[in-house]
């Protein structure tokens, strides 16, 4: 299981939307891989390169993920995939694998969440990368006043 969080510039989106009456669209998502930590800004960096790699960006359509109670002791409030996210099959080395971000776009776009792999992998070539089902988390916590 991978958990990580909302990248800065979505968490002031979210805040204008509670606060100043300001809309924000769905975008589509797309998970993505790095080879190093991709940041909490705007623009993932490390992205896998897709020069004659086949590496590219997954869509995954909203109907995937699923947004839940993760209960006790915090109540706080989680969305994951609900169906297995798999990539292309490397068509040369990918480099090793250590984070994952989820983005707004096939290419450039914006940063929604990103965060490490638990454990980072080598990706060679006719290697497949795949998060199984509920694999990929963002939790959201409530806050709990002392």
């Amino acid at each position: 299981m991978t958990t990580q969080g909302i990248v800065t510039n979505r968490i002031t989106q979210l805040l204008n939307v509670l606060f100043r009456n300001v809309s924000l669209t769905s975008p589509n998502t797309y998970v993505g891989l790095a080879t190093g930590n991709p940041g909490m800004g705007a623009t993932p960096a490390n992205e896998v390169l897709t020069a004659g790699t086949n590496y590219s960006r997954v869509l995954v359509l909203p109907a995937i993920w699923e947004e839940t109670d993760i209960g006790a002791p915090t109540d706080g409030r989680l969305i994951r995939n609900n169906y297995d996210i798999t990539f292309p099959i490397a068509s040369s080395t990918w480099g090793t694998v250590s984070h994952y971000f989820i983005i707004d776009a096939a290419s450039g776009g914006t940063t929604i969440a990103a965060g490490p792999l638990l454990t980072p992998r080598e990706v060679l070539t006719d290697d497949s990368v795949r998060f199984p089902t509920n694999d990929l988390r963002i939790i959201l916590n409530p806050y709990d006043a002392p």
